[in-house]
């Protein structure tokens, strides 16, 4: 039996009880003695081949509005319109391909197949996004996306094509702002939790593969949900300690990410520690960030809580460490995910800063403070052309963001000069971005650009700060230019690359010592709200 054939059904709707302790929820089912049992009434299947664990699925009459829902044949047909019509004369087939190669590697979300029995809303999910992936079609993403959504749904489907479809939406890079996919990620994990996404099926009744996919699926949106929450300062929509799906194993991952293509097992490995690295992400989130991490723990609490959370990122960090240095080729996905993990980092540096420090008060800091930021900068410089055509996970334009402003936050720090360090920190950063916006027209780097020129604008309109203008121009001027790089701070060959030493320390400076590490703080000459701490990303104007 297959959960995912009970979701077709256009007559029910599957409902997953999650741990029922009474059978008070299960529907009153009759008896042959009172007559044949109505067809329509809802009815339980019982799913688990474990009897000591049940798992009961109510089937539920489904509602008239329910059998209503677009098929997304409209939009398929739409973008087809729009594919046959484009310039670049690039057409269905390959744009799938780029999907298939570029995409699901690092984002195995798929069924096994791609073929005429996919969903049509699924395929122009697949189209939109894919539209992403090369220069010549990029700059109609967006447009593609709009095609989508004229027609989408106010329900989110049950079948495992429709939460894929619906994951791709969520992560259109340009169509949607922070507050439609907060609402549309909440639909979605209810959605999912009604079909029973958030339980463990490893021991349902249901195919092998139908068990991995769901796995993935419910990953997928927990991720989501995690740094959603985390860079928008909402609450999750996960209640925490009632989900059980396991990490999706690296076989599992692999055989799925090979499903089109051969695939490398380090975009199978990124999905995975992306999943890791979300689990830090919520923790931080419940712990440190949320009105009760706020109420029941002090400052000193809380600044111990980041400690652990950074010492286990930065054991993920160790064993991402060759990729990060260019050490061995990074494939789809993996430059997102370490974009990712290295601006954790950088979050949880200033997050600590500030805890330590006092929110937005004026200190000198030190090297060990700028570290994470390094790391980061020296990263994104180490990149190539080639890899912003790879997956890139949608939020990974806030982090860049959010960064900025920190690296802003550090520079203005000080009651002095702004220290130089972080002045060619932000320099390199903005002069790498705007390579590649340029070069490649990359639009994860816009929302960090548009910050940076806002900054810029309004200390020139306060007659402040002109090297730190020029920087966040990303003037050359203001680089202290290594040895092996260019004026941009991109190493000047490969093979310099990937041989360079980068042995540096990075630990993270214990609470005891952390007044020492940043500086003398003083809490009474804030700086101006606008450059103190936001992780609104793309919702943020400066001025």
């Amino acid at each position: 039996m297959s959960f995912d054939e009970l979701s077709k059904s256009t007559s029910f709707e599957p409902h997953v009880l999650t741990n029922p302790v009474t059978d008070d929820l299960l529907p009153i089912m009759g008896t042959a003695e009172n007559g044949p049992m109505d067809p329509g009434r809802p009815h339980v299947k019982q799913i688990s081949v474990n009897p000591m664990r049940p798992v009961f699925v109510i089937m539920q009459p489904k509602p008239n509005d329910l059998n209503t829902v677009h098929s997304g044949s409209s939009a398929l047909s739409r973008l087809r319109t729009l594919l046959l019509h484009h310039p670049s004369e690039v057409d269905e087939s390959t744009v799938t391909s780029l999907y298939s190669t570029r995409i699901h590697p690092a984002l195995p979300i798929l069924p096994k197949s791609l073929d005429a029995d996919t969903p049509p809303n699924l395929q122009a999910a697949i189209l939109a996004t894919a539209l992403s992936l090369s220069e010549s079609t990029r700059s109609i993403s967006a447009l593609g996306w709009s095609l989508v959504e004229i027609d989408s749904p106010v329900e989110i489907g049950q079948t495992l094509a429709d939460m894929a479809a619906t994951l791709l939406q969520l992560g259109a890079r340009t169509a949607n702002t922070n507050r439609s996919d907060y609402m549309l990620l909440a639909k979605t994990i209810a959605q999912a939790q009604i079909s029973g996404l958030h339980l463990n099926p490893l021991e349902w009744n249901i195919p092998a593969w139908e068990q991995e996919l769901r796995i993935r699926l419910w990953w997928s949106l927990a991720i989501e949900d995690a740094w959603m929450s985390f860079l928008n300062s909402r609450p999750c929509h996960i209640q925490p300690n009632n989900d059980s799906v396991p990490i999706p194993s690296l076989c599992s991952v692999l055989e799925a990410s090979c499903a089109f293509i051969a695939a490398s097992s380090d975009s199978a490995s990124s999905f995975i520690s992306s999943c890791e690295l979300a689990q830090l992400v919520r923790r931080l989130q419940a712990e440190v960030c949320t009105v009760g991490g706020v109420t029941v723990r002090s400052a000193s609490e809380r600044r111990d809580q980041v400690v652990e959370i950074n010492t286990l990122a930065d054991q993920l960090f160790d064993h991402w460490k060759d990729s990060v240095l260019g050490l061995r080729p990074r494939p789809t996905g993996v430059t997102s995910f370490l974009l990712q993990l290295l601006g954790f980092r950088c979050m949880l540096k200033r997050i600590y800063i500030e805890l330590d420090v006092g929110l937005g008060a004026m200190f000198t800091p030190g090297d060990e403070s700028l570290l994470p930021f390094e790391d980061f900068v020296m990263f994104i410089g180490r990149w190539g052309v080639h890899e912003l055509d790879g997956y890139w996970s949608h939020y990974t334009s806030h982090i860049l963001s959010s960064v900025t402003s920190s690296l802003i936050r550090l520079a203005l720090a000080s009651p002095t000069s702004p220290p130089a360090q972080a002045t060619d920190h932000i320099a390199r950063l903005v002069s790498s971005l705007n390579f590649f916006r340029t070069t490649t027209r990359f639009d994860i780097v816009d929302s960090a650009l548009e910050r940076a020129s806002a900054v810029a604008a309004r200390l020139r309109n306060l007659g402040e700060q002109e090297r730190l203008c020029q920087a966040l121009q990303g003037s050359v001027e203001t680089m202290l230019v290594d040895e092996g790089q260019d004026h941009r701070g991109h190493a000047r060959d490969q093979d310099h690359e990937q041989n360079q030493d980068h042995d540096q320390d990075h630990s993270f400076s214990p609470a005891s010592q952390s007044l020492e590490d940043h500086g003398d703080s003083q809490a009474s000459n804030p700086l101006e709200s606008q450059f103190v701490w936001d992780w609104n990303g793309l919702d943020w104007k400066a001025g």
